[in-house]
C-alpha cells in the first residue's frame, strides 16, 4: 500500500511540473504571438494552413505535410493561423523540455534548454524548424531506451515535419539495420507510404513531381546560400558563417554551446560518449549537411538543432549543476527572452513595406524588386503592377508611359534621372531576422 501511494506521489509531482511548464510556456507564448507576415517564407506556411496546395507549392517543397496537418486543428478551433502557429511551436517548447528533462534527468538543463533565447524566437515565427528539434530530440530519446517501432514513426513524422534536418535518420538507420529490427524497418516504410500518399488527396502526382523537381534544382543552384550555388572555400564558408550568426543575435547562443562543447569532450567518461554516440554522429552529419547544402549564409535557423543539441549533450556530461552557476544564467536568459519577444512584437522590414503600400495606394505604379518579395507582396497589396529586379533590363524594353510612379525596393540607376517622391529605409532588428533587416525605398514620378 505505501508503495502504490509513494509512486502516485510521484507521478502527482511530475504532473504539477509539466503541468505548471505547460501553463507557463502558453502564456508566454500568447504575448509571443506575432500578426504580421514576416517574410516570403512564413507567407507560404500562412497561406498553406489557410489552403494547403502541394501542387502549387503552397507551402514550398517539401510541403511540409505533417506541420501543415498539425496546425489545421488549432486553425480551425481558433480561428486564426498567427495562434494555430503559436499553438503548435508551444507543444515544441514544452517538448523540449519535456524531453531534455527525461534524457539527462537535469531539471537546471532543461530549464536552460526551454528558456533559449533562440528557441523562443523560432517560436515567434511561422516555421516548422522548433517542432523538428523536438521530434530530433524524441527520436533519439526513443533510441536512447530502445523503443525502436517509436523510432521508426517519428522518423517519418521528421520526414513531413522537417526534411532537412534527414541526416539525424542516418545512424537511426544503421542501428535499426545492426539490430536486425525489421518490425521497426516496415512500421516505418508503411508510415511513409501512408504519407505520401495523404498528398494525392490534395493534388496530382504529376503536379507534385514538377514541384518537387522544380524547387530541388532551385535549393541548390538559384536560391543562393548553398556551396553550389554561391561558391566560397570550406574555411572561408565557415568563417562567414560563423560571423552570421554571431552578429545575426545568436552570440549568447553559440557561446554557450562552444563552451559546453568544449567540455563535453574534456569531461565526459568513454562510456558515456559511447552510450549517445548516435546522437553525437547524428549532430556531425548535421553539421556536414548544412555547412554545403543548407544556406547558413543567409539564414541561422539551420543551425538551430546544432545548437539545441550541443546543450542536450551536455547534460550527459553534468547532472549536477550549482545552483551559483544556474541563477545568474538563469535571470541572463530570462533577460534576453524578455528583449527579443519584445522586439519580435515589431513589424519586419517587409511587413513594414507591406503596410506602406497598402496605406498609400500609390495610383498606376509599378513595384520593382526582387523575385521572392515581390511574391510575398502580392499575396497582401492589390493595384500594383510588379517586376522583378532581377529583370530589370526586360523593363527597361517596355513602354513605361502608363506608370505615374516607380516604387523601387532596392538600388539600380535606371532611375536616377527620374525625380525622387519619397526615399526612406525600413529596419527591423536583425538579431531577429537576418533576413531583409534593411530596405531600401523610393518612389519616383515618371518625369
Amino acid at each position: 500500500m505505501k508503495k502504490i501511494e509513494w509512486i502516485q506521489s510521484i507521478r502527482n509531482k511530475d504532473f504539477l511540473i509539466y503541468g505548471g511548464v505547460f501553463v507557463f510556456i502558453l502564456i508566454v507564448q500568447f504575448w509571443n504571438t506575432i500578426h504580421y507576415i514576416e517574410d516570403p517564407d512564413s507567407l507560404r506556411f500562412a497561406l498553406g494552413v489557410q489552403n494547403f496546395r502541394p501542387g502549387e507549392g503552397i507551402p514550398h517543397f517539401p510541403l511540409y505535410p505533417v506541420f501543415i496537418y498539425l496546425l489545421k486543428i488549432p486553425y480551425l478551433l481558433l480561428g486564426k493561423f498567427s495562434y494555430a502557429f503559436s499553438f503548435v511551436n508551444a507543444l515544441a517548447l514544452f517538448g523540449l523540455f519535456y524531453y531534455s528533462l527525461k534524457w539527462t534527468k537535469n531539471y537546471y538543463l532543461a530549464i536552460v534548454v526551454l528558456l533559449l533565447p533562440v528557441h523562443w524566437i523560432m517560436a515567434g515565427r511561422y516555421m516548422p524548424d522548433l517542432l523538428g528539434v523536438t521530434v530530433v530530440l524524441g527520436l533519439y530519446y526513443s533510441l536512447f531506451k530502445n523503443k525502436l517501432l517509436a523510432c521508426g514513426v517519428l522518423s517519418i513524422l521528421l520526414i513531413g515535419i522537417r526534411l532537412s534536418y534527414f541526416p539525424f535518420l542516418i545512424p537511426i538507420g544503421i542501428y535499426m539495420i545492426q539490430q536486425k529490427a525489421w518490425k521497426a524497418i516496415v512500421y516505418s516504410i508503411l508510415s511513409l507510404v501512408l504519407l505520401l500518399t495523404s498528398l494525392l488527396f490534395f493534388a496530382e502526382f504529376k503536379d507534385l513531381i514538377e514541384v518537387a523537381l522544380k524547387q530541388t534544382d532551385g535549393h541548390f543552384h538559384d536560391f543562393g546560400g548553398v556551396y553550389t550555388s554561391e561558391y566560397h572555400g570550406v574555411l572561408e564558408r565557415i568563417q562567414f558563417s560563423a560571423s552570421r550568426i554571431i552578429n545575426d543575435g545568436l552570440s549568447l547562443e553559440l557561446s554557450i554551446s562552444l563552451t559546453l562543447g568544449v567540455l563535453l569532450f574534456t569531461l565526459m567518461s568513454k562510456s558515456r560518449l559511447k552510450e549517445n554516440s548516435y546522437f553525437i554522429a547524428g549532430l556531425l552529419m548535421y553539421a556536414i549537411w548544412i555547412l554545403f547544402f543548407q544556406n547558413i549564409i543567409y539564414k541561422f535557423r539551420h543551425v538551430l538543432p546544432l545548437i539545441s543539441g550541443v546543450v542536450i549533450v551536455f547534460g550527459f556530461v553534468s547532472t549536477k549543476w550549482s545552483k551559483w552557476i544556474f541563477i545568474p544564467l538563469l535571470v541572463i536568459l530570462m533577460y534576453w527572452n524578455v528583449r527579443v519577444i519584445k522586439e519580435h512584437q515589431k513589424p519586419s522590414s517587409v511587413a513594414q513595406l507591406s503596410e506602406f503600400l497598402v496605406s498609400e495606394k500609390i495610383d498606376k505604379s509599378v513595384v520593382i524588386s526582387s523575385n521572392l518579395l515581390n511574391y510575398s507582396l502580392k499575396y497582401q497589396t492589390q493595384g500594383y503592377h510588379f517586376w522583378d529586379l532581377e529583370n530589370i533590363e526586360e523593363f527597361v524594353k517596355n513602354d513605361t508611359t502608363s506608370y505615374n510612379h516607380f516604387i523601387l525596393v532596392g538600388e539600380n540607376d535606371f532611375f536616377k534621372s527620374k525625380s525622387v517622391l519619397l526615399d526612406t529605409v525600413l529596419l527591423h532588428n536583425p538579431n531577429i531576422n537576418p533576413m531583409w533587416s534593411e530596405l531600401k525605398v523610393r518612389v519616383y514620378g515618371n518625369d
